[in-house]
């Protein structure tokens, strides 16, 4: 079995990526914890500092312009709004 096969086996959700990749995950009830990031370079098990935060207009434009001035990129700020929203982050006006 190819390793395309057992991780669409193993893991059931994956979204494509530019290029031709995929980034598999398991949904598994509960608090995230850690993650892994295999691709394109393994940067093995991180575990997750604080999933509560606080989001405010000012952080999403700070998250904005630090993308817009090539401080991060967009691969991060998509990471990092995908977090929120997976943490449930709190949102302020």
């Amino acid at each position: 079995m190819s390793p395309r096969a057992q991780n669409e086996k193993q893991f059931g959700h994956w979204d494509e990526l530019p290029g031709g990749g995929r980034r598999y995950r398991l949904d598994v009830p509960g608090k995230l914890v850690e993650t892994h990031e295999k691709f394109p370079v393994d940067k093995g098990h991180q575990k997750v500092q604080d999933t509560t935060m606080t989001i405010t207009k000012q952080t999403v434009a700070d998250k904005i312009a630090a993308y817009l001035h090539h401080e991060i990129t967009l691969a991060q700020l998509v990471d990092w709004s995908e977090r929120a929203i997976m943490d449930g982050a709190a949102c302020r006006a």
